[in-house]
């Protein structure tokens, strides 16, 4: 195998995906999304978790997204959608840190760990492998658009 070479750009490598697939290396990922604040509000997916399913709530939930929502400056961006062009971000409600905490099944969240599966190694990094430690989800386009409950389970079904 050739050795990877420096990341390209989404475009390059959308435009010829077989080729980057293997040659390229993929462009750094933030550690949050910082997405401007929008004058608007969006329509995103809450994915909830065991507990909440549990307790009534739907598994996709649709979630109006302002501009004050943590999602902005706290969410994560999904690697592998990131570089087919459909670029989402997740913002874990739970507030502690999925690698400190003690495992509780009614946390987990199988959809939400997938959904950050890189697509080099083909699984999640380690914080989003935790079962029992991720909780409930909400999910939006980085792009700004509205999410909806079809785009929402194409991106499900892909994972």
């Amino acid at each position: 195998m050739p050795a990877r070479s420096k990341s390209s750009s989404n475009e390059c490598q959308i435009s010829d995906w077989s080729y980057h697939q293997t040659t390229c290396e993929p462009a750094p990922l933030p550690q949050h999304v910082l997405l401007p604040a929008r004058p608007h509000k969006v329509i995103g997916v809450t994915l909830a978790c065991n507990a909440d399913r549990a307790r009534g709530a739907r598994p996709f939930e649709a979630k109006v997204i302002d501009a004050s929502h943590p999602i902005h400056t706290q969410g994560i961006p999904c690697p592998l959608f990131r570089q087919v062009g459909f670029p989402l971000a997740v913002f874990r409600h739970h507030p502690s840190d999925p690698a400190s905490m003690i495992r509780d099944p009614g946390l987990d969240n199988q959809l939400a760990a997938h959904l950050m599966t890189n697509p080099n190694t083909g699984h999640p990094e380690p914080r989003w492998q935790r079962a029992g430690c991720i909780g409930t989800v909400t999910v939006m386009r980085q792009d700004g658009k509205s999410l909806s409950f079809e785009a929402m389970e194409t991106a499900a079904d892909v994972c």
